[in-house]
């Protein structure tokens, strides 16, 4: 998309770091530019320390909201006119941040609903959820269906596998084999972890065909609802 005027993307990052840099990215490879003057100015806050998200909703851990609600603030105090938060756990305290700021807010969890809604109308056929338990067990994701219990464990497993510096090209081997494992023709897989966003590579179209299913991006869709909004007047 090519930019019309001058709005400041902002990037609340660090959860994880890799998911930061893969929005980034999104949006450069989205956006369409012939020349550095092209592209859009983007701010990043990627504070790592941020407290585990799946642990704060399923262990009674620390919660995430006070540093990212921080960092939220410093992009807006930076000039950012638009955040979106590369985290799909972390919308679940989407509410609270956004109190905590005046500037517009991109819910990436809302966009995949709406592509996921859309795809099982038009198909007929059920859309799964592969996330963090954290992420399915607060149901911020609707509709959805949820692999068996042994099926969850894998999810899981590999999306700390990612997080932990895995080899990308085995563990996306991982992730269709998942889905092949539905057995469902024609199924829709919504990623609602963005370390299983980085196991593709843009640019595309979501949602991405796969053997027996089709996968819908909720990274993919943020950078360019970021890219559109931050061209809108």
């Amino acid at each position: 998309m090519k930019r019309k005027n001058k709005q400041t993307i902002g990037i609340l990052g660090g959860m994880g770091p890799d998911a930061t840099i893969t929005l980034f990215h999104r949006i450069v490879a989205h956006t369409r530019a012939k020349k550095d003057q092209d592209h859009f100015h983007v701010i990043v806050d990627s504070n790592p320390a941020i407290p585990d998200r799946t642990k704060a909703l399923l262990e009674k851990g620390s919660s995430p909201v006070p540093l990212v609600a921080a960092a939220a603030h410093r992009l807006q105090e930076a000039g950012a006119d638009i955040i979106g938060m590369p985290c799909n756990t972390a919308h679940a305290f989407f509410l609270e941040i956004t109190r905590e700021i005046k500037i517009t807010f991109v819910n990436m969890v809302e966009l995949a609903q709406r592509e996921a809604d859309r795809y099982a109308k038009k198909t007929g056929s059920p859309c799964y959820l592969f996330a963090t338990g954290g992420t399915v067990n607060t149901g911020i994701f609707q509709g959805l269906k949820t692999p068996a219990e042994k099926e969850q464990e894998r999810i899981q497993s590999l999306i700390y596998d990612v997080k932990a510096g895995a080899s990308l090209k085995e563990k996306q081997k991982v992730l269709l084999n998942l889905i092949d494992d539905l057995g469902e023709k024609e199924c829709g897989v919504v990623l609602g972890c963005t370390e299983l966003s980085f196991l593709f590579r843009p640019p595309y179209n979501p949602p991405i065909k796969h053997g027996t299913g089709n996968i819908i991006d909720p990274l993919d869709l943020l950078a360019r609802e970021l890219i559109r909004k931050a061209c809108s007047t």
